[in-house]
């Protein structure tokens, strides 16, 4: 199921911010966008490659917040931008979950 799912996520993140993305969208737009994806790459290197559960943990809950704030951003903008994250902050919210488990089950 998961490696169905990433593709789903990325394509359907990639089309919201085009349809929200033209020669006058504010930088604080795209800047929302990219610090939520900046911290979506920062949380498997802190999970996966350095083992820090808490560390990652913790900024699980920071991207939760940043993909959240995306999202209504894109709702404000375009509606169906919006919506087409919405599937992309639930498995955030879920992915959350498991490392707040994972760190939990682990400590």
């Amino acid at each position: 199921v998961f490696p169905i799912v990433w593709p789903i996520l990325y394509t359907t993140m990639g089309v919201a911010y085009a349809l929200v993305t033209n020669k006058s969208t504010s930088k604080a737009l795209k800047g929302t966008y990219y610090s939520q994806l900046s911290l979506n790459y920062l949380w498997s290197i802190l999970y996966f490659k350095y083992k820090l559960r808490f560390s990652a943990l913790i900024e699980s809950v920071v991207l939760l917040g940043a993909v959240v704030t995306t999202t209504v951003k894109f709702f404000n903008v375009k509606k169906v931008a919006g919506i087409l994250l919405v599937p992309y902050m639930l498995w955030s919210t879920f992915a959350t979950y498991l490392t707040a488990g994972n760190w939990y089950l682990n400590k």
